[in-house]
C-alpha cells in the first residue's frame, strides 16, 4: 500500500512540474498562466515527498541499511532517576507524518480557495477529495507501520 502512495505522488508530481497545464485540466482546476508555478511548486514537493516514502520502504535502500541508532531512542533518567525511554519514529513514520502533514494543509488550502469564491466546486471537490483519500491512506499506513 505504501508504494502504491509513494508511486502515486511521484508520477502526480512529475505530472504537475512538466505538463500543469495538461494535469490541471484532468483535475478540473482554472488554469493561468500565473498558476503554472503554484503547480510546479505542488509538483515537485509531491515528487519529493513520494520519493521520501519510497526509499523509506524499499528493502534495498540505504536509509535502511546505513541505519544508527538514534540517540534519541538510548534511555533518559528521570528526575527521580528512574530510566525512560523516548519514543521515536522510524524513516517510513518521518516521511508519512511529513506527507499526513502537507495533506492535511492541501484540504484546508482548498477549502478556503472554495469559501473565497477563487476554486469551483468540482475542482474543490476533486482536489479536496484527492487529499483527503492520500490523507486517509497515510493515516492507515502509519496505523500499520506503527504495529
Amino acid at each position: 500500500m505504501q508504494t502504491l502512495l509513494s508511486i502515486s505522488r511521484m508520477a502526480v508530481g512529475l505530472g504537475f512540474l512538466a505538463t500543469p497545464k495538461s494535469l490541471a485540466s484532468v483535475f478540473i482546476m482554472p488554469f493561468s498562466p500565473e498558476a503554472a508555478i503554484g503547480c510546479k511548486m505542488a509538483g515537485s514537493r509531491d515528487l519529493v515527498l513520494g520519493a521520501l516514502l519510497y526509499a523509506c520502504y524499499s528493502e534495498g535502500s540505504p536509509i535502511l541499511v546505513g541505519k544508527t541508532t538514534n540517540p534519541s531512542e538510548q534511555p533518559l533518567l528521570s528526575s527521580s532517576g528512574q530510566p525512560q525511554t523516548r519514543i521515536s519514529w522510524n524513516n517510513t513514520q518521518r516521511a508519512l507524518a511529513a506527507g499526513m502533514i502537507v495533506d492535511g494543509f492541501d484540504v484546508l488550502s482548498v477549502l478556503w480557495c472554495y469559501l473565497d469564491g477563487t476554486l469551483p466546486i468540482e475542482a474543490a471537490g476533486t482536489l479536496g477529495g484527492g487529499a483527503s483519500l492520500l490523507l486517509g491512506l497515510g493515516v492507515y499506513c502509519m496505523v500499520n507501520e506503527s504495529m
